[in-house]
């Protein structure tokens, strides 16, 4: 899944659990997605991973952030 698909399925998850008629429903979404890839960011077992695929998984996520904050 590319980091826009992540980003945009991770905000649709926030969306649709908040009721409708909450004001500034979108940004809300959008804050708690971006804390959710902040979480992840920090799970990643920084001594079991190869430094290559940690800068990977890193690069990953702070694309997923940019994605969210576009929209």
């Amino acid at each position: 899944m590319t980091a826009k698909d992540k980003a945009i399925d991770l905000y649709h998850k926030y969306y649709t659990t908040l009721l409708p008629n909450v004001r500034m429903r979108k940004g809300i979404a959008i804050q708690h997605a971006l804390i959710a890839v902040e979480e992840i960011e920090k799970a990643i077992d920084f001594d079991c991973m190869e430094v290559q695929n940690l800068d990977r998984q890193h690069a990953y996520w702070e694309q997923v952030k940019t994605e969210l904050n576009k929209l």
